[in-house]
């Protein structure tokens, strides 16, 4: 995939498209972990989970802004 993070993230957000953040994921993995590392001194383990943690909080937040575009939508329609 070509597209901008921006757009990727978006169509995560928008059509729940796990090609897409996956894209993102697979871009960033390796900068977030050895930030991680040198954070954390070389501990492997606590990187790793540091690594998924903010994968996670990513795709949760993502899906709560996703969840509010809904509902703001519905709203209109009323």
């Amino acid at each position: 995939m070509d597209a901008p993070d921006h757009d990727l993230l978006r169509k995560y957000a928008d059509h729940r498209d796990e090609t897409a953040f996956a894209e993102v994921v697979r871009r960033h993995v390796d900068l977030v972990h050895a930030t991680a590392l040198r954070l954390l001194n070389g501990d492997r383990h606590h990187a790793q989970d540091v690594n998924r943690a903010m994968f996670c909080t990513a795709a949760m937040s993502q899906s709560w802004i996703w969840c509010r575009q809904r509902r703001r939508q519905r709203a209109r329609l009323k």
